[in-house]
C-alpha cells in the first residue's frame, strides 16, 4: 500500500482500486487483498475524522467480503480451514 495523506478516505478507495486482483485470481489472493483494504480502512477511519463513518463502513464491507469468500468450497481442505491467519 502507499502512504495515505490528505484526503485519506479518497486516497484509499484508489489505493485499493491500483491493487486490485484480477477477478480470476485465486480466492487466497483476493482474501489477502481484503484483509490489507481492512486494515486500512480502519486505520483510515481513525485518521480522516470526517469520514470515520464511512470508512467503518468500509472495514466491515471488507471483513464481510473476507468471510464470504473463506466460506467457499475452495478455501476449504480435507483439514478444515488450513491457511487461514487471524481476521484483520
Amino acid at each position: 500500500m502507499r502512504s495515505i495523506g490528505l484526503g485519506q478516505l479518497r486516497e484509499a478507495h484508489v489505493d485499493a482500486c491500483e491493487r486490485m486482483p484480477a477477478q480470476a485470481a485465486p480466492a487466497q489472493v483476493w482474501v489477502e487483498f481484503r484483509r490489507a483494504n481492512a486494515r486500512m480502512y480502519r486505520a483510515i477511519a481513525d485518521l480522516d475524522r470526517g469520514h470515520h463513518h464511512e470508512a467503518l463502513y468500509w472495514f466491515g464491507r471488507e471483513l464481510r467480503e473476507v468471510e464470504r469468500l473463506t466460506a467457499k468450497a475452495e478455501w476449504k481442505s480435507d483439514y478444515g480451514r488450513e491457511g487461514v491467519p487471524p481476521r484483520a
